[in-house]
């Protein structure tokens, strides 16, 4: 049997009627619309698909293929009519005009096609029509085309309500105009468009809605991951990581902060937010603050001992400057007399280029005064028979009854160096004159040739300097950091030191740091004056200028050990420096809260006074244990679990913050997913507006 219809009504005839010609079929439509009181055109059933896919190549041993490729048949249709909303029946009419085929037929054979493949598969071809519709609106929207893929990111969600019933009326409307056939698609296109704007305005909120429960469920997981890493709670991990990110913490510098701390390393260290939040906690006192401050007073102790090894390592253990200077002029006296005796005992060979040199310097450098104080040196300490015999001529020139020998070379040398004392601070801007400056390098030189030609003038010097030589070179260590000592002055005045005096330069050195570092660690425990400006005294240590100052005067291995820590002990000392001790301003509005919340009136109080409302509230705060004395009890824990995370030791904060770390990456991963899956929803909506002809059962009318 087949369906017609005719005038609005359906008709069914004898199945006879598909393989009657064209026009035989035309005259029988209008005869049984003449007998419904008007001539009207019908839409011919066409072939029959039952009959097609049981018969043919379907028939025999591949009968059961023929169902299957009926199901494909009708999913691929409807797949393929969606991208034109129902206007393929006409489309194909149309084209087929081109061709010299009649339109109506061609246009009722398609729709009896359709018809009887959703008749008979009706889940397949709705599968295909949403499909079609989805992926047709999906590149639409991606195009620009339809207005929901032209909205702002981070459009509200009243707004994209809005385009949607919009969009979702238009593609509906289009869709069941397409389906519609004479006076039934008006009434298709309305039906439909009303379906496709109910569809397009609840979608935007469907999709948001199950996003964000995604992200919910997926940031509830992530977090408590996150916890159970960093040994704490969910949420204090989450919210500490939202801190932490907030100032990029959480990125790559954070964890380079906090590896610059070393073995010391807290999560404290990852960035400013990170201390404020330790500071405020602090601030507020309770159990929280009494942990931050013990941990952090511990690690300062910790970190000063350590500096002071390496300072004992690299630069010797401290004795002071006076005492340092005391133990030059007394304990270098012994091994003076041995070292030097066996020094001044030893020739010189003047044939030796190296002597020809002595000779020269002595005889055309060395000035008058410089020789003059040699011999008041000698004359000094007894030793008159060794004057230097020396005569100046008028015009400058110097001859002697016989050639310096070790002893008086070597206060000749001391006496150049008195000269060039006499020079230091008569200079511009306090430092040595020109002239000053030469007689302490001819000495330098003199000091050189001599110690290179006897060698045990050379180990004289090494072993035990004179008292002199040694305490410039204490005074040298001692000024060695200030801002008036260059780096060329330093270079300058440790070329060709000896080993005894570069001892004394280290001591220097050694009592002028030490100096600083006690006082810093005074300061930052005491906290009576400004922290960080002793911070900064010790940070002043590793400027650029004095790392190049030390490593001239103790090496450059020594220099780089000394400064890598000083930077790592420094990170405490900071640390220390940004937490303020307990505001008296705090705590007395801490105190005054308190005793208001203790002196405020019970339940019973509160009734006495005529406040019944405010008496039940105090009663449902006592039966759900949120009063505000239980309240407070439950900030002091949360605070002290807060501190404890922040101030907790290296080999715990490290994988506390890669925790944290991960979570915020977590987070930032399931916002994109999403964003994605309401993406993906929404790409969809479409293949709802076309199914109003399937709700209501039928394809035209």
């Amino acid at each position: 049997m087949a369906t017609l219809t005719i005038n609005g009504q359906k008709v069914t005839v004898d199945d006879s009627f598909r393989n009657l010609p064209p026009d035989q079929q035309e005259a029988t439509v209008n005869e049984i619309a003449a007998s419904l009181g008007s001539k009207s055109e019908a839409k011919p059933s066409g072939p029959n698909l039952d009959e097609y896919y049981s018969s043919g190549i379907y028939s025999g041993a591949y009968n059961p293929l023929g169902p299957i490729a009926k199901t494909v048949d009708a999913f691929a249709t409807n797949a393929q009519s969606a991208p034109l909303f129902g206007w393929g029946d006409e489309a194909v009419g149309g084209l087929s005009v081109l061709g010299g085929g009649d339109y109506q037929n061609n246009t009722n054979a398609v729709r009896s096609r359709e018809e009887q493949l959703s008749n008979s598969n009706p889940i397949a071809s709705t599968a295909g029509t949403i499909a079609g519709s989805a992926l047709t609106a999906g590149g639409l929207s991606q195009a620009g085309v339809l207005p929901s893929g032209m909205l702002p990111q981070g459009a509200s969600l009243l707004s994209r309500v809005g385009v949607g019933a919009g969009e979702g009326f238009g593609l509906g409307a289009l869709q069941g105009a397409g389906t519609g056939e004479g006076d039934g698609s008006v009434e298709n296109a309305l039906y439909n468009g009303a379906i496709g704007a109910v569809a397009g305005g609840a979608l935007p909120a469907v999709a948001q809605g199950i996003s964000s429960g995604y992200r919910s469920i997926a940031d509830m997981l992530a977090r408590n991951n996150a916890a159970n890493a960093a040994g704490t709670t969910p949420e204090v991990a989450s919210n500490l990581a939202h801190i932490l990110a907030a100032d990029g913490s959480l990125g790559p510098q954070g964890l380079n902060n906090m590896q610059a701390a070393g073995r010391e390393a807290m999560l404290a260290d990852a960035g400013p937010n990170a201390r404020q939040v330790l500071d405020r906690n602090i601030q507020r006192g309770g159990q929280g603050g009494v942990l931050a401050r013990d941990r952090i007073d511990a690690r300062v102790g910790r970190d000063a001992q350590a500096l002071t090894d390496v300072l004992d390592t690299t630069l010797g253990s401290p004795q002071g400057l006076t005492s340092a200077g005391s133990s030059i002029r007394q304990g270098t006296a012994a091994a003076r007399g041995n070292t030097y005796d066996a020094a001044y005992a030893a020739p010189i060979n003047y044939a030796d280029p190296r002597g020809v040199a002595i000779e020269d310097m002595v005889k055309n450098r060395v000035p008058r005064s410089a020789i003059a104080k040699a011999n008041e040196l000698m004359r000094v300490e007894g030793l008159k028979s060794q004057q230097i015999k020396a005569n100046f001529a008028d015009d400058g020139t110097v001859t002697f009854e016989t050639l310096p020998d070790v002893r008086q070379l070597d206060y000749i040398t001391r006496g150049l160096n008195d000269v060039a004392s006499e020079a230091d601070g008569a200079g511009a801007m306090g430092g040595t004159t020109a002239v000053g400056r030469a007689y302490g390098d001819l000495s330098k030189e003199l000091r050189g040739n001599l110690r290179d030609l006897v060698p045990e003038y050379g180990t004289a010097l090494d072993t035990a300097s004179d008292a002199i030589s040694q305490s410039k070179a204490l005074k040298l260590g001692a000024n060695i950091l200030s801002p008036s000592s260059t780096m060329d002055d330093i270079a300058i005045a440790t070329q060709g030191m000896s080993a005894s005096e570069r001892t004394a330069l280290k001591q220097g050195i050694r009592s002028n740091i030490e100096n600083r570092v006690a006082n810093v660690t005074r300061t930052v425990k005491d906290g009576d004056t400004d922290a960080r400006e002793a911070i900064k005294a010790i940070k002043d240590l590793s400027s650029r200028a004095n790392r190049e100052k030390v490593a001239s005067a103790i090496g450059a291995d020594d220099a780089k050990t000394l400064f890598d820590e000083v930077d790592r002990v420094s990170k405490s000392f900071d640390l220390r420096a940004s937490v303020a001790d307990n505001s008296a301003t705090y705590a007395r509005q801490a105190a005054d809260k308190m005793l208001t919340d203790i002196n405020a009136p019970g339940p019973l109080g509160k009734l006495q006074r005529g406040e019944p409302l405010k008496a039940g509230k105090s009663v449902a705060q006592i039966l759900t244990n949120t009063t505000p004395e239980a309240d407070l009890l439950r900030e002091d824990a949360l605070s002290a679990q807060i501190v404890d995370l922040l101030t907790r030791p290296s080999q715990q904060a490290i994988p506390a913050f890669q925790a944290m770390q991960n979570y915020q990456g977590q987070t930032i991963a399931n916002q994109a997913r999403a964003n994605r899956i309401a993406e993906l929803l929404l790409s969809a909506r479409s293949g709802v507006y076309p199914s109003a002809p399937l709700l209501r059962g039928d394809r035209k009318r």
